[in-house]
């Protein structure tokens, strides 16, 4: 299997200067969607430039000098993205993917203690057992717990355990984040679910007014306020 794809066709949330090179590096399949998904070793290199290429980044990794979710990652293909943390311990430096005005990666710079936590949107649910649940979350993860939720809720869990710090409910009023459409990056509350027959629209409220998009491209992130910064 080739290491590279071409520039060209590359995700259009890849924040890479298309006819710099004829290639690129090519993610793993692994937890996040091929839209929603970087190598470590391009944002190493392309997007906080620790490293002048895929050599240096390997060997930078190898001596696991990088952490994502606090866990430390060896292999410079390694698929991280959308609200993934990714930790240099020996730079005391945090960084959280996610999306710009205009559906690129970027990273934002966050601090020790945010970096120990993330939020996730459940995106199903499946009965395991008597009484416990097991819950697929956007970043490709599962938990299982006995405490139930529905799907498009979100969790707070803590990194790098997993445990889930608190709940926050689809519920009109809370905080959400756009991922994809017309509207993405952009933060409001949730005014209005739109049941329709083949798909579920909804109206958040932004500080620019009133937007309207579908259910599936937002992801709940607090309640009064967001939970992690955006």
């Amino acid at each position: 299997m080739s290491k590279h794809i071409k520039r060209i066709p590359a995700p259009k949330t890849w924040p890479l200067l298309r006819k710099a090179r004829k290639f690129v590096l090519k993610p793993l399949p692994g937890k996040h969607g091929e839209e929603y998904a970087l190598p470590l070793g391009f944002v190493l290199r392309d997007m906080l430039g620790y490293v002048k290429n895929l050599r240096e980044a390997e060997l930078v990794l190898r001596q696991k000098k990088v952490l994502v979710d606090g866990k430390p990652v060896r292999e410079a293909k390694y698929n991280v993205g959308l609200f993934d943390v990714i930790s240099i311990p020996g730079a005391n430096e945090h960084y959280r993917l996610l999306l710009n005005e205009f559906g690129k990666f970027y990273l934002k710079k966050i601090n020790e203690e945010e970096s120990k936590k993330k939020v996730v949107r459940i995106n199903s649910k499946k009965l395991v057992g008597k009484g416990k649940f097991q819950y697929g979350l956007i970043d490709g993860r599962t938990i299982v717990s006995s405490d139930k939720y529905n799907t498009f809720d979100s969790l707070v869990i803590s990194l790098p355990d997993q445990k889930i710090i608190k709940s926050i409910p689809f519920t009109l009023g809370n905080q959400v984040y756009l991922i994809s459409g017309n509207h993405v990056a952009k933060v409001g509350e949730l005014k209005e679910v739109i049941p329709e027959l083949r798909t579920t629209k909804v109206v958040i409220k932004t500080k620019d007014g009133d937007v309207e998009t579908l259910k599936k491209y937002v992801i709940i992130v607090g309640e009064k306020k967001s939970e992690i910064s955006l």
